[in-house]
């Protein structure tokens, strides 16, 4: 099977674990996630303006997702990260954006055309808060060594080339490699044990039948295909959209929470108390996509925001270009290329 041991490795790699910093070469993280709930899009088919732009109505579940994979057609779909948005009195307004590391460069630049809206964007980055965010760009850790190569194979944009972090706006939070070494030593927590301890959570979820992974043959199948770049793209895309599940079974029995999730997050929410002491009124969060599950919880728990609604930005289009013979028959024939899928219905 394809996930003992790539499928925890390559979500953790791929999706979650923080864009690697200078002098973090020695043992870079791994993440968490709560359990997921299923959004009431999932199972309904109602027309609406709102979900055709890619938004989910206001209340629609107290606990969202934030990244998912739908099939558009057979051997097609689409991989979504979520923006969700929390309102505080005062007018405080802070939206969590989910984030892959690797993904269509469409996707990163609608991301900076949203960052401007912010007094203050937090971003991700395990670094120190004076680097310069292009010497991280050219790190050599293996973090950053897997998903250049990755991105080079799936025909994907690098966040750390996608992104510019040198806009003013844009303030780190995230913890410095020493503290977040010291509180790994504190811990006992390493990259290897985290991703052995996804391997092992991940065989129990197989084994109850609550896990689908390619097997040997559908790799064959993409690696050899005339269409192979778009084919591995989509067996991955399918992957990532477990990544919650994932990133749970590493919190599993960590007494107070993993340092890569939990500690960094509580890190991110530090700055953000800064900036509302500052007097700011409006703030973006852009972390991976596994951590925000426990961020939200922690916005509405301790800040006592509300969350009011939901959009989903396309990070990977994995539809065939116009013109290719399909490979079936549409599942979602109707869904537009930018942005949300519909409802959501044509999920696995």
């Amino acid at each position: 099977m394809l996930s003992s041991p790539w499928r925890p490795a390559a979500a953790l790699l791929a999706a979650l674990a923080a864009p690697p910093a200078v002098g973090f070469d020695d043992d870079a993280p791994a993440p968490k996630a709560a359990p997921r709930e299923a959004s009431p899009d999932d199972a309904a088919s109602k027309p609406s303006s709102a979900k055709e732009a890619g938004k989910t109505a206001p209340g629609d579940s107290e606990f969202g997702d934030f990244v998912r994979f739908t099939e558009t057609a057979r051997g097609e779909g689409i991989l979504e990260t979520a923006i969700v948005s929390y309102e505080g009195e005062g007018g405080v307004r802070v939206d969590l954006l989910g984030a892959v590391h690797v993904a269509d460069k469409a996707y990163y630049r609608k991301l900076q055309k949203r960052f401007e809206s912010y007094d203050q964007l937090l971003y991700e980055m395990v670094a120190p808060r004076d680097v310069d965010p292009d010497q991280i760009a050219k790190s050599g850790s293996p973090v950053s060594l897997f998903q250049r190569a990755l991105k080079d194979v799936l025909g994907l944009e690098f966040q750390l080339d996608g992104i510019d972090y040198k806009k003013k706006n844009f303030v780190h939070a995230d913890l410095e490699p020493q503290e977040f070494a010291r509180l790994q030593t504190q811990k006992g927590e390493s990259l290897i044990g985290l991703l052995f301890k996804a391997m092992v959570q991940d065989w129990k979820r197989q084994a109850a039948g609550d896990s689908k992974s390619p097997d040997a043959f559908e790799l064959l199948a993409a690696l050899t295909s005339a269409d192979s770049q778009r084919r591995l793209k989509l067996l991955f895309a399918r992957e990532l959209e477990d990544i919650e599940k994932v990133m749970a079974g590493i919190e599993e029995g960590t007494e107070g929470g993993s340092v890569i999730i939990v500690e960094r997050n509580k890190a991110a929410l530090r700055a953000l108390r800064k900036g509302l002491d500052a007097g700011k009124k409006k703030f973006g969060i852009f972390y991976g996509a596994g951590h925000l599950p426990d961020m939200e919880k922690r916005l509405i728990q301790e800040f006592r925001l509300h969350r009011t609604g939901q959009e989903w930005l396309t990070a990977w289009d994995v539809r065939k270009s116009p013109g290719t013979k399909s490979a079936g028959s549409p599942k979602d024939s109707g869904s537009p290329r930018d942005g949300s899928p519909g409802d959501g219905s044509g999920r696995k």
